[in-house]
């Protein structure tokens, strides 16, 4: 079953899928902090899966999502919102959240603002052992100026 919402938590079906949203809010968060210590701990560090908006290849490592925020934070200001998503439970401890965002990004001080649309799939996984939620899949990318 796949449920379409809006960016409020208060809407989500499962106090399971509630808990793991609350990962993604920590993401975007941290993201308009520029806080890439805690983004990395929010990604797990096996089993990994990372496709960056503007990455040209996949990373599975937190050594290699360093590299990619590094870069995709190296500006003035970014803010992301999320405009609308999906939610689906696949077991008890994964849940996988699929929708559209936007980044506003200001590389440089005096520059202008670019407004980037692009979409996500979130995969995100129930640690047992640290007891958190943590993604285990993030890919995201531009979407297409044109489609049908």
């Amino acid at each position: 079953m796949i449920f379409l919402f809006y960016a409020e938590m208060n809407q989500l079906p499962t106090p399971r899928t509630q808990a793991a949203w609350r990962t993604v809010e920590k993401w975007t968060d941290y993201l308009h902090s520029g806080d890439i210590d805690s983004i990395l701990l929010l990604f797990c560090e096996k089993d990994n899966a990372f496709w960056g908006t503007f990455a040209s290849h996949m990373r599975h490592t937190r050594a290699e999502l360093r590299t990619y925020y590094d870069q995709f934070l190296d500006c003035e200001e970014i803010t992301c919102r999320i405009s609308e998503y999906s939610a689906r439970e696949i077991t008890t401890d994964i849940v996988s959240f699929t929708g559209i965002y936007e980044f506003d990004i200001t590389k440089k001080k005096g520059d202008p603002m670019i407004t980037t649309l692009a979409r996500f799939t979130f995969t995100i996984r129930h640690d047992n052992i640290d007891n958190r939620w943590m993604f285990v899949e993030h890919h995201s990318s531009l979407m297409p100026e044109e489609g049908f």
